[in-house]
């Protein structure tokens, strides 16, 4: 996973696009040459419906925005459960069953797997994949709050050398690769 292509960016947001989003609620962050990344808002009205959540970042070619409640089933690829930690920490469980019928089945083990690991907010990984193009997410927020926990990613899609991503592999040797500019 040494070498990853992301999406060209094709806009950029400079000083005032960030104030201005920022302005609509938004969290900016310096990202190089393109200027600011910013994650929109959460709806709370969303949230406490335990809608399933997902929008575009700014600027759009930047990427995506992934939001999972604690007590709500979801699959993100092989991440299929968390449990909060603290603020900062989760413990991701990451599986397959053979019993599961989704996917390419010549990029899936070809036994049950199941991986635990510890994430902090900023860990990204590779969870899953089509054909060429990886899906490199990272842990980028955790809410805990009384009436409903939840963890928020934001992911890229990009390209790499390798020929065909297959499972396992991918995912054990994608922790911590490159996320940003």
């Amino acid at each position: 996973m040494e070498k990853i292509e992301f999406e060209q960016i094709a806009e950029n947001c400079d000083a005032a696009c960030k104030s201005e989003l920022e302005n609509k609620g938004f969290r900016c962050e310096a990202k190089g040459y393109i200027g600011y990344a910013c994650v929109p808002p959460i709806d709370p009205q969303r949230i406490e419906q335990r809608r399933d959540y997902w929008d575009q970042l700014s600027p759009s070619s930047y990427g995506y925005l992934d939001l999972v409640y604690n007590d709500k089933d979801f699959a993100i690829g092989f991440l299929r459960d968390f449990e909060i930690i603290n603020e900062n920490q989760i413990k991701a469980i990451f599986k397959h069953n053979l019993s599961d019928k989704y996917g390419d089945e010549s990029i899936l083990p070809k036994q049950n797997y199941e991986n635990t690991r510890i994430l902090n907010v900023g860990d990204t990984f590779i969870p899953r994949c089509n054909n060429q193009y990886l899906f490199v997410y990272k842990l980028h927020d955790i809410v805990i709050s009384e009436d409903v926990s939840y963890v928020i990613f934001v992911y890229r899609i990009g390209t790499t050398d390798i020929e065909r991503c297959v499972f396992p592999e991918t995912l054990e040797n994608s922790f911590n690769v490159r996320f940003d500019i």
